[in-house]
């Protein structure tokens, strides 16, 4: 058993902190975030068409089809049921 407050953070490094460090730093990380936003729904990534990326991008639609038959870009398919 530790008496420490384990939390892993990028690259898979881990901080350990006391408990009391860690109550400060819940503390400081609320005061400078809400926590409301904490709870906001998690929706993923935002899903983009060909248009979409063309717009964002400059990048011409025919471009991000190619890319994305051929796997150069992640893709998903997504069929209409109407």
């Amino acid at each position: 058993m530790t008496d420490r407050v384990l939390v892993p953070v990028a690259n898979g490094k881990v901080l350990a902190l006391t408990l009391e460090s860690y109550q400060e730093a819940l503390k400081l990380g609320a005061e400078l975030i809400p926590y409301e936003q904490h709870n906001a729904p998690q929706t993923g990534p935002e899903l983009l068409t060909a248009d979409d990326m063309a717009a964002r991008s400059k990048v011409p639609a025919s471009w991000w089809l190619e890319a994305a038959k051929s796997g150069r870009v992640p893709s998903t398919e997504n069929l209409r049921h109407d």
